[in-house]
């Protein structure tokens, strides 16, 4: 059996995250903030929380300007394919040489 016991210190590069079982004890240590932010939203969407970390919120407002600049592109008649390009083969070997 596995008891979760996270502790979040927000405002600090500090997370410490505690898994304990019946033969082992798990516990983590952010080495950052981005980490820790990584790690706290991992943990509140395996626990359906709602993520509030400083880190999901870059990303929600990096994706919502994407998806603004799409819309853009398609009000100035920019074509986008259907299909991705198509991957070039790989090289005939791959042996490397290093110049000294």
């Amino acid at each position: 059996m596995q008891i979760f016991t996270p502790f979040f210190f927000l405002g600090s590069d500090k997370f410490f995250l505690n898994i304990t079982s019946d033969q082992v004890t798990l516990e983590l240590v952010a080495p950052d903030s981005k980490t820790c932010d990584y790690w706290q939203d991992a943990y509140h969407f395996l626990t359906n929380i709602k993520p509030t970390s400083g880190q999901m919120k870059e990303n929600l407002e990096l994706f919502l300007q994407f998806e603004v600049q799409l819309m853009l592109l398609d009000l100035e008649e920019v074509d986008l394919p259907d299909e991705p390009p198509m991957i070039p083969p790989p090289p005939p070997m791959f042996d490397l040489q290093i110049r000294d």
